[in-house]
């Protein structure tokens, strides 16, 4: 790939696969406008094998993806029963993004709201808006809405805890300073309200003995594909992939299809 790379979206995926890019020669453009819902300011960034999608050996080598494109590197965070488990945090992966909207991308062409055309190899990369950019040329990608949820302050210990079935309750250090807590609660965009956000936060607060109005509240829409755990990573055109997460594991998938957009014959011989 000799042309320059054209990432609609900075969030995870589409930063992880800028930076690696970067790494290898490539020249980046990213394209975010920073619409409220954004994924990615609400993750956790946390990266547990056995949550993963990917076979062993595949995660590793996403993890290797991860630790040479993070400005520092993997953290790890220590919970009790489940030993450490490596993440990153999403501040630690910003990049600078043209804020500004695209409105069409046609065969490694992008056109944004200010009538500037760009050429390239264009990475839709936008999470839950990246099936209209692809012109629906992906699979469905549906949007669960949920939150998470900040204080200031390091929690007395990591949590990880069940709640309900196939739910469960965290909370650590994501950033320096400042607890990160979410309970998994995230339902189809159409039926979520303030009132489940306000029993998530409740639950959350309560775990890490935190007041509910202290909380910095993080909406954010999950990309998920119906039937599959590993996203997306296609090419839909010439020049034109649609890169998505799939579910709570877009951290680790990031690091496992930068590679393969990067080097795309190198990876068809893996």
């Amino acid at each position: 790939m000799r042309e320059p790379l054209l990432i609609v979206g900075a969030g995870v995926m589409g930063a992880v696969l800028g930076r690696y890019a970067q790494r290898h020669g490539l020249q980046v453009v990213w394209f975010d406008d920073a619409r409220p819902g954004a994924g990615t300011p609400a993750s956790a960034g946390l990266m547990h094998a056995p949550w993963s999608p990917l076979a062993p050996d595949a995660y590793r080598k996403a993890l290797d993806v991860l630790a040479e494109v993070s400005r520092t590197g993997l953290h790890w965070v220590e919970f009790p029963k489940q030993g450490s488990i490596p993440f990153v945090s999403p501040r630690l992966l910003q990049v600078p993004a043209e804020r500004e909207r695209v409105l069409s991308v046609q065969k490694g062409t992008l056109l944004t709201e200010r009538g500037v055309s760009y050429t390239g190899t264009v990475v839709i990369a936008a999470g839950v808006w990246s099936g209209v950019l692809a012109h629906n040329l992906c699979a469905p990608i549906q949007s669960l809405a949920g939150s998470a949820f900040l204080w200031q302050g390091a929690p007395l210990q990591p949590l990880l805890q069940p709640w309900a079935p196939y739910k469960q309750l965290l909370a650590f250090e994501r950033d320096l300073g400042w607890t990160w807590a979410g309970d998994d609660s995230a339902i189809l965009a159409q039926n979520y309200s303030l009132v489940r956000e306000r029993e998530s936060l409740a639950r959350c607060a309560a775990a890490v003995d935190r007041g509910t109005w202290s909380a910095h509240v993080i909406q954010g829409y999950r990309p998920t594909i119906r039937g599959q755990k590993t996203g997306l990573c296609v090419r839909i055109a010439p020049h034109t992939w649609v890169l998505t997460a799939g579910g709570k594991s877009s951290t680790i998938l990031a690091g496992h299809y930068a590679p393969r957009i990067v080097f795309p014959r190198r990876s068809t011989t893996e």
